[in-house]
């Protein structure tokens, strides 16, 4: 198995700005697993900046259906390559198969966790259609009207 790692940077794939590439290495035997993008600055600072620019659009953040399925497809994808990928992670870290399966199976179901949360809200708020919510709040005892 080899790997070329490029960088996931404003949506699509690429090589670091200034080319630079670096070995991933067994520890166990030393042999090269693959290759990827070495970032630098530059590379670091366009992740920021398309970080932010995804943050503040509203579409995303008023969509809470449309990120509890990125995050399910993402937790899908995962799993159907997860005995490859902890396979991989053994290789990269020197560590048992089982081990890497354990971390691989943790990630999967916390993606699946934070999923849930995506569309869950404090208190009692419903979205009765996308995109419109209703929240109910009951006046208690000794509470401010």
């Amino acid at each position: 198995m080899t790997l070329d790692a490029q960088l996931l940077i404003d949506g699509a794939w690429r090589a670091a700005q200034g080319g630079a590439t670096a070995a991933s290495v067994n520890p166990a035997d030393g042999r090269t697993i693959g290759r990827y993008a070495a970032a630098d600055l530059t590379d670091a600072h366009g992740a920021i900046a398309a970080a932010r620019r995804a943050f503040e659009r509203p579409d995303w953040a008023q969509a809470p259906r449309l990120r509890q399925q990125v995050m399910l497809h993402w937790a899908d994808a995962l799993e159907r390559k997860s005995d490859e990928l902890a396979r991989l992670l053994t290789l990269e870290n020197g560590k048992v198969l089982a081990q890497s399966r354990g971390e691989m199976a943790g990630a999967i179901s916390e993606i699946r966790y934070y999923a849930g949360l995506a569309r869950t809200y404090p208190g009692h708020v419903f979205e009765v259609e996308p995109g419109v919510f209703s929240t109910l709040i009951r006046n208690r005892p000794g509470w401010p009207a």
